[in-house]
């Protein structure tokens, strides 16, 4: 890892879902004003790294650090990340879209579950 400018580290992460090894002991950094970008294969674990970044998910092991200390929610809160997709959802009105989207930026259990009621939710009548 850079010592000069050390940016977002991602420090041998590790993510399972039962046998599956989604992430097997990844390290990377990107240092200050630095694009970045995973390329693979699907089901190569570039979501479950970037949802580990995030907050989203949390590792099993290794760690993720910011100007040398661990990432915390304000720190988060200063990463940009462009899925391959967002869907939008027609007949979803778009605050309720906006609210879900953002949804998994909180990092509590009720953000949870209400992302999984307006996933759940039928559409409202046309």
């Amino acid at each position: 890892m850079s010592r000069v400018d050390p940016g977002l580290e991602v420090v041998g992460i590790r993510k399972r879902f039962g046998d599956l090894r989604a992430v097997d002991d990844l390290s990377f950094d990107v240092r200050r004003g630095e694009v970045f970008g995973f390329v693979g294969s699907n089901g190569a674990g570039k979501s479950t790294t970037m949802r580990i970044v995030l907050g989203v998910l949390r590792a099993d092991g290794g760690e993720v650090r910011f100007a040398g200390k661990p990432l915390d929610f304000a720190a988060r809160r200063r990463i940009g990340y462009m899925p391959e997709e967002r869907g939008l959802y027609p007949r979803m009105p778009i605050a309720e879209q906006l609210i879900y989207s953002n949804a998994e930026k909180l990092l509590n259990e009720e953000a949870s579950v209400f992302a999984e009621f307006l996933k759940q939710r039928k559409p409202a009548a046309a």
